[in-house]
């Protein structure tokens, strides 16, 4: 898989859990929660293949979080909190990557 999937995942990922933040019908958190579940098993696949360990064992991690088969009961505050996190942690790691590629393609 390309990083530009992984890039796309990841954008798409960041947009669904910070849609969570608005006041949605229950079926949009649903839908959150397999298309982020899916999208994470993804990318720890991808990430696996790469041997990039540490992200590969953050993207399982987000998947148990978030899957849609044996949920995760908070309040509405926490997985605010959680969601907002999980995209943070998504766009650092995306400008990272952007960063790392960067010095690499000038040679540095």
């Amino acid at each position: 898989m390309s990083n530009s999937l992984s890039y796309t995942l990841r954008l798409i990922a960041i947009a669904l859990l910070l849609g969570c933040l608005a006041k949605m019908p229950y079926g949009y958190y649903q839908f959150v929660r397999i298309g982020t579940f899916t999208i994470f098993l993804v990318l720890a696949y991808q990430e696996n293949e790469r041997k990039r360990m540490p992200t590969m064992l953050m993207c399982i991690a987000f998947a148990i979080l978030l899957n849609p088969i044996l949920k995760v009961h908070f309040p509405r505050t926490i997985w605010n909190a959680l969601d907002v996190g999980i995209a943070i942690c998504l766009c650092v790691w995306t400008a990272i990557d952007a960063i790392k590629k960067g010095k690499s393609e000038n040679g540095s």
